[in-house]
């Protein structure tokens, strides 16, 4: 009864997230971090987006929703990828740039096996399945190129591409964390969001 009732708990949350979303308007960006202690994970994190190049704020009100398709996910993503913030859905790396920003590489987190488990199968998508991430009024949709098994420990993935990128990452093989799944995607095109 507890897995029900958190997975119950977990969708409720998800709902709630996604007409947020469908309500508002242009995010809200602060300057200073408003969801993260001013320690050294941040400064680093502050270090890694000067290094390179992005020009990501933390934004404490993240609109954003990811929407796979192929395999029926359509989420609201939250922003950081702490346990705290993947119980609640998939996570915008803290190191993640914003998919406006030009070459981008967004790089969203989720789990496969539980609290929602949002990513448990994104090893069946298929080069050139469609994988969308509205945000700020615009629906940006990238074509799967790839879906690879790294080591936990490379961040490679994480690194601009030269090109705008969207990398799923999540844990491999499902309830292990020996290594990490990685789907990589190329945009194919930005369009102005109509209204639901």
């Amino acid at each position: 009864m507890y897995s029900i009732y958190t997975v119950v708990q977990i969708r409720n949350a998800q709902k709630q997230k996604l007409a947020e979303y469908n309500e508002a308007a242009a995010p809200a960006v602060e300057e200073e971090p408003a969801l993260y202690p001013k320690d050294e994970y941040m400064t680093e994190v502050k270090e890694r987006n000067s290094r390179i190049g992005t020009n990501r704020s933390i934004i404490t009100d993240l609109k954003m929703i990811i929407e796979i398709p192929e395999i029926n996910v359509n989420a609201a993503v939250v922003n950081g990828t702490t346990p705290k913030y993947l119980k609640e859905g998939p996570g915008l790396y803290e190191i993640s740039p914003l998919p406006d920003n030009q070459d981008a590489n967004v790089l969203i987190a989720a789990h496969r096996t539980t609290y929602g488990a949002w990513f448990r199968n994104v090893d069946k998508l298929k080069v050139g399945d469609d994988i969308f991430v509205r945000f700020d009024k615009k629906v940006y949709n990238y074509k799967v190129e790839k879906v690879f098994a790294i080591a936990k420990n490379d961040w490679t993935v994480t690194e601009s591409q030269g090109y705008s990128a969207l990398t799923l990452t999540s844990c491999h093989p499902p309830g292990s964390s020996k290594q990490r799944i990685v789907v990589r995607a190329r945009l194919d095109s930005v369009t102005e969001e109509t209204a639901p």
